[in-house]
């Protein structure tokens, strides 16, 4: 049996991230108002999704250097919280070591490398 179905691409700022699809074995089963409210949920689909990823990327930012790629202190915080409790949970012991250097990130601008990226 043939099947109709209307597709709405989720876009945001011109750029698909997904496709909404839906579905029926009955002719004409959509109606103009039944598409305008698929293409509603689609643009609001899109849009969290896309404000999920830039909540993830602005994490991310918060704990990582930019410059080296590298865990800042708030990163290392978070780190560390996470790293004592395994310790603790598996019997071990740790140790950490943590260096602050000044003008350290002026003094590798010129790498050839780009930074890692931890997230």
């Amino acid at each position: 049996m043939e099947q109709f179905y209307p597709k709405c691409q989720q876009s945001v700022r011109e750029q698909v991230i997904g496709v909404m699809v839906v579905q029926s074995y009955k002719p004409n089963a959509y109606t103009e108002d039944d598409l305008r409210t698929l293409e509603t949920i689609a643009l609001q689909a899109a849009i969290a999704i896309e404000n999920a990823h830039l909540y993830s990327e602005e994490q991310c930012l918060a704990i990582i250097d930019e410059l080296t790629g590298m865990y800042n202190y708030r990163g290392l915080l978070a780190l560390d919280g996470r790293e004592i409790d395994r310790a603790r949970r598996f019997n071990r012991s740790l140790s950490a070591l943590f260096f602050d250097i000044d003008g350290f990130g002026t003094s590798i601008i010129n790498t050839a490398t780009p930074p890692a990226t931890w997230c």
